[in-house]
């Protein structure tokens, strides 16, 4: 004979060890983590990073990489962009 499964005790089981784990969440600070170097920052931080003068380089240099990128990026798409113009234009 088979054996019933007791669906009511799974699910009381399963509702506490989700209410354990949501007391465990409740325990941590809201924070963030710096994106440099991952060491936990306040959550109001404004450029996400921490105090450290290499993270601040870091962003720094990232930031300029970002810039020349995006520049690079419109620069190729309008050598592209320009003999395909010019053709539908002839």
């Amino acid at each position: 004979m088979k054996k019933m499964v007791d669906a009511k005790a799974i699910k009381e089981k399963a509702a506490k060890k989700i209410a354990a784990g949501r007391s465990k969440l409740s325990q941590i600070t809201a924070h963030k983590h710096c994106k440099m170097c991952g060491v936990m920052v306040d959550s109001k931080a404004d450029p996400r990073i921490c105090k450290e003068q290499e993270c601040i380089d870091k962003l720094a240099r990232q930031g300029k990489n970002d810039k020349m990128m995006r520049m690079m990026f419109f620069v190729f798409a309008f050598f592209v962009a320009l003999p395909i113009i010019a053709k539908i234009l002839q």
